[in-house]
């Protein structure tokens, strides 16, 4: 009987240590995920200057 409690708690304590894990884990994907949506609007910004650019050489160059 006190190795069945012995084992049910270790299991436990793995679940819990499994969980802080799963939870750091999910922290970072969302940190990663706001730092993609963070570049994507940067490209934009610079891909719209891009454009504007190729428009006043487009005028320049005529």
């Amino acid at each position: 009987m006190k190795k069945l409690k012995f084992i049910i708690i270790v299991l436990l304590l793995l679940i819990v240590c499994l969980l802080a894990k799963n939870t750091q884990y999910h922290s970072q994907i969302i940190e990663k995920d706001s730092q993609i949506e963070k570049l994507k609007q940067e490209n934009l910004k610079y891909q719209y200057q891009i454009e504007e650019m190729n428009e006043q050489w487009g005028v320049y160059s005529e």
